[in-house]
C-alpha cells in the first residue's frame, strides 16, 4: 500500500510497526524450516518481481531479505516509525478524522486508516499445570531461542499445525528422542522442495513474459484446488492418496493409524 501510494503521488502517509524492523512474520518467525504455503513467484508482489528464487516455495530468510530489498527501493523507511504500537483507534465522526493512541501516550491524527495488525502474531501458549516447575527449556516457535541447541536432548513438541510440519524434520535427526504431541490429526502430503535451475531463473530475468507465465500457471494451478471442494468425489480419490502416503511414510500401522484425520479431506 505504501509503495502504491507513493507511485500515485501521495506521500502524505506514515506507516505505524511495533516491532523493530519491517518483515512481519518473516522477521519474527525464524525456526528452522519455516517457509511459505504459497508458491515463491506468485507470493512476491506483482509489480516488483523476484526473478531469482531459490525454490518454488521460499523459506523464511530469503522471504525476508526480499522484504527488505523493497523497503530500500521504495525508501519505505522515511515514512516509518517503527517501534510505535497503536493501542487504540477512535474514529471522530464529527470531524471525520481517527484518533490512534500510541503507546507512549501520544495521540496520531489521520483522515484515513489502513489496519494490517497481523492479529495471529501473539503466540498462543498452552496453560499447561505445572509448566512453570519444569527445569528445562520452554519457547514458543515463533520465539524460538537461536542459542539453544536441541543436539542430543530429549525434546516435546506440543500441536502438530503449519509451523510443527515444518520445524519437526529439521530438529529431529538432532535429538536424541523427539517426542510429537497431537491432538488433532492433519492431512500430510509431499512437500514440494523443487529448487529453480540457474537456467529457468536466468529465462525468468531476461524473458518478462516468460516469468508472467509462470506465475498465471501457478495462479490458476492453486485456483484448481477448489474444484474438489465442489466435487467431492474427486475430494474422496485425494484423500485416498494421502491416506496412502501416510501408510507408506509410517511403517507401524498403529501409529499410522493415530496419524490419519477422521475429518474428510479439504475441510
Amino acid at each position: 500500500m505504501a509503495i502504491r501510494l507513493q507511485q500515485h503521488g501521495i506521500y502524505d502517509f506514515i506507516i505505524l510497526e511495533k516491532g523493530s524492523d519491517f518483515g512481519g512474520t518473516w522477521r519474527d518467525n525464524q525456526y528452522p524450516g519455516a517457509a511459505c504455503d504459497v508458491q515463491s513467484h506468485l507470493y512476491s508482489l506483482s509489480f516488483a518481481p523476484k526473478s531469482n528464487w531459490s525454490k518454488r516455495y521460499a523459506e523464511a530468510p530469503e522471504i525476508f531479505f526480499y522484504i527488505q530489498d523493497l523497503v530500500t527501493d521504495y525508501n519505505l523507511r522515511a515514512f516509518c516509525r517503527l517501534n510505535t504500537e497503536v493501542l487504540a483507534a477512535h474514529y471522530q465522526a464529527e470531524r471525520c478524522l481517527w484518533q490512534l493512541q500510541l503507546q507512549d501516550q501520544s495521540i496520531l491524527e489521520a483522515q484515513f486508516v489502513i489496519f494490517a495488525s497481523g492479529p495471529l502474531h501473539i503466540p498462543q501458549i498452552p496453560d499447561i499445570l505445572g509448566i512453570e516447575k519444569f527445569q528445562g527449556k520452554v519457547f514458543h516457535s515463533a520465539q524460538l531461542d537461536h542459542t539453544y541447541d536441541p543436539t542430543g536432548k530429549n525434546v516435546a513438541s506440543i500441536g502438530t499445525g503449519g509451523s510443527a510440519i515444518q520445524y519437526i524434520p529439521e530438529i529431529a535427526p538432532q535429538c536424541k528422542h523427539l517426542y510429537v504431541m497431537q491432538r488433532t490429526a492433519a492431512w500430510v502430503i509431499p512437500r514440494d522442495e523443487h529448487a529453480y535451475p540457474n537456467l529457468e531463473k536466468k529465462l525468468f530475468k531476461k524473458y518478462d513474459w516468460f516469468r508472467k507465465l509462470h506465475r498465471t500457471r501457478l495462479y490458476w494451478s492453486n485456483e484448481s484446488r477448489v474444484v474438489p471442494i465442489a466435487k467431492p468425489g474427486i475430494m474422496k480419490f485425494i484423500q485416498k492418496l494421502a491416506e496412502l502416503f501416510i501408510k507408506y511414510e509410517v511403517k507401524n500401522p498403529e501409529l499410522a493409524e493415530k496419524l490419519t484425520p477422521r475429518l474428510h479431506h479439504g475441510l
